[in-house]
């Protein structure tokens, strides 16, 4: 027989991550975020290129009316 405060400490310890997780989780997120950041700076570098060369403007950045 377990009281309530005991109950919840139990059912808490299933579902809180540990620490280890936690780090992990960590550093799966940092590396998720440098991927896109470098992906960005190429698209940007990219445009900035294709500007220097005059290109037209992609049919999606060209406003419809």
């Amino acid at each position: 027989y377990l009281n309530e405060s005991q109950k919840e400490t139990q059912e808490a310890r299933i579902t809180s991550p540990t620490e280890s997780e936690m780090i992990q989780n960590a550093d799966k997120l940092k590396n998720h975020t440098s991927y896109l950041l470098t992906v960005k700076q190429n698209i940007l570098s990219y445009y900035a290129c294709m500007s220097d060369l005059e290109a037209p403007t992609p049919p999606y950045l060209i406003d419809p009316l």
